[in-house]
């Protein structure tokens, strides 16, 4: 338990909800940072728990209806820098200020008229044990993917993220009984937006929920299931995220942004009705200060997240930062399938 030195303003005490906060998935999310034993006895101003071999580990828990991704990061490195006593004088230096004014510019509104509630087929609402895998795709077997992918001539320079999240879904497609796919992936607006009034334009201090989920939609029968390839999916994606991209920098207002993160969700949405999609959700932490957060015993030596409960990809960067750590989790039943498919286990054994 943390003990505030001085009681927390009023003003901080209540958390006003934006409206992309209220499309935001009634979540927790835990991430969990493992720091070595060598650096234990720098500690002089915090108190852990750690294992009897001398190392620890951090796990926090935020949820989804507060935070994004992005925010968790930005939070914790945050927390590390002012433990660490990163100090300028008799100031305190932010790396990064964190602002929580997005509720002022997109408040909570009435969805009723913008979003379109989901009614489940039976058929897709069903129990299942629901497992959590770790697939390693190390700087190597990128690389050879990515040579793979361009020598298909459909695709220029295709990004870590890009492949190895259409090697994934194409064993999900693979794997699955539908006839149809959508895999929607989580697109931080951080940076990515044509808005320039404060706070907006300052993107990266903002916390909370600023992302929209991004539809990908794969659409065909067995046949062209089992003729599937890699740069298929690689450039179905990046022409999806690239017109998305396009679209948000268009965007010069916080109520546009909004409503443009709506119709994607009402995209998805339409999808869990249809009984012949298979939906998937992947989410991609890469490229955010996980590995930055250093509360003066080093930095941790791995960032990953437990087993979850529902169905969903996570990609996060390894330490060396260039590989990538997907963390699947599926249903049991599934899973030994899919660890089977010989892409996967060619380049994530």
């Amino acid at each position: 338990m943390v003990k505030p030195s001085v009681p927390t303003p009023d003003h901080h005490k209540t958390c006003k909800l934006t409206s992309f906060d209220q499309i935001a998935p009634p979540d927790q999310v835990p991430i969990i940072y493992f720091y070595n034993s060598s650096n234990i006895d720098n500690i002089r101003e915090l108190l852990m728990s750690y294992f009897k071999c001398g190392g620890l580990a951090i796990c926090m828990y935020l949820s989804h209806i507060v935070a994004d991704g992005y925010t968790a990061a930005a939070f914790t490195k945050e927390w590390s820098n002012t433990t660490n006593g990163i100090i300028k004088g008799d100031q305190l230096v932010s790396s990064s200020p964190i602002n929580f004014d997005l509720a002022s510019l997109v408040p909570s509104r009435d969805l009723s008229t913008v979003i379109k509630p989901a009614v489940m087929p039976p058929s897709k609402i069903k129990e299942t044990k629901v497992v959590t895998r770790r697939f390693l795709f190390d700087e190597n077997a990128i690389s050879a993917l990515k040579d793979h992918v361009i020598k298909s001539e459909t695709v220029n320079r295709p990004t870590r993220v890009e492949v190895v999240t259409s090697v994934l879904w194409k064993a999900l497609i693979k794997q699955s009984k539908l006839p149809s796919s959508t895999l929607y992936f989580h697109l931080n607006f951080r940076g990515k937006t044509g808005i320039n009034t404060p706070p907006l334009d300052n993107h990266f201090s903002l916390c909370g929920n600023f992302y929209t989920q991004v539809p990908t939609r794969f659409r065909g029968g067995n046949e062209t299931k089992q003729d599937l390839e890699l740069h298929d999916l690689v450039k179905l994606l990046r022409g999806k995220l690239r017109n998305t991209l396009k679209n948000c920098s268009e965007i010069s207002t916080a109520d546009g942004l909004f409503l443009e993160a709506a119709k994607n969700f009402n995209m998805i949405q339409e999808d869990l009705e249809d009984e012949e999609v298979d939906v998937r959700i992947f989410t991609t932490l890469c490229r955010m200060p996980l590995y930055e957060t250093e509360f003066g015993w080093g930095k941790p030596e791995w960032v990953t997240i437990p087993e979850m409960h529902l169905e969903i990809v996570f990609l996060l960067d390894t330490k060396c930062g260039t590989g990538i750590e997907a963390l699947v989790s599926m249903d049991e039943a599934n899973m030994l399938q899919f660890e089977l498919d010989p892409t996967i286990s060619a380049f994530a054994p």
